[in-house]
């Protein structure tokens, strides 16, 4: 399971049956800009397909890094440079990518959680399966702070939270039901609510300070 940590720019992993991180990556070491907001994987069918993105909450960027086993169970992280002109402007703290075929979406699109600017933003992708912030076009709006993202793989459902303004789990429905070849395991699944968990944490723990 990976997972992302705000505000100190890390990446965790953790291995089946572990109860606490493996490892962790200081993503400022891998040119991720302080500090990280989300993760994923490209799912098959897109553009980029098994490219890992990694999404920097400061910068509003997105860029891809290579994911190599370390030879104990976990992986390094290579190189994730962001070309810093695409840039969401509104602090990504989850994306997903639209199951293809569903109605209202053509073309290859990404879901993007946007904390700061309160909504939810639809990219085209490029061709790495990152999201084009000149394409951005507003999918929900007036939320207080979107946090999270995952789509069930049963159902085809977009899930995401918010945090700050109703502290709440939100389900869209009417995407098309992802095909069997391209579903996340459910370990990619536990990622997602953890994510969620993690993320109303350090909110807490942000406004504490």
């Amino acid at each position: 399971m990976f997972y992302t940590a705000y505000p100190i720019n890390t990446l965790g992993e953790i291995k089946p049956g572990s109860t606490s991180p493996d490892e962790t990556i200081d993503l400022g070491t891998v040119g991720v800009g302080s500090s990280v907001g989300t993760l994923a994987f490209v799912p098959a069918g897109f553009n980029g397909a098994g490219n890992f993105v990694i999404g920097s909450y400061s910068a509003g960027t997105f860029c891809t890094a290579s994911l190599t086993p370390d030879g104990s169970g976990t992986y390094n992280v290579g190189a994730c440079t962001a070309d810093p002109s695409n840039t969401t402007g509104g602090d990504p703290e989850g994306i997903i990518y639209v199951p293809q075929g569903s109605t209202d979406f053509s073309g290859q699109t990404a879901l993007v959680s946007l904390y700061g600017g309160g909504d939810v933003d639809a990219y085209s992708i490029d061709a790495f399966g990152l999201p084009i912030a000149s394409s951005a076009t507003p999918f929900i709006t007036g939320l207080g702070g979107a946090e999270g993202a995952v789509i069930d793989p049963e159902t085809g459902d977009f899930l995401f939270s918010t945090y700050g303004g109703g502290n709440q789990i939100i389900e869209v429905q009417g995407f098309a039901v992802p095909p069997p070849s391209t579903r996340e395991p459910a370990a990619i699944l536990l990622m997602a609510a953890g994510l969620v968990a993690i993320a109303g944490l350090r909110r807490r723990a942000v406004r504490s300070n």
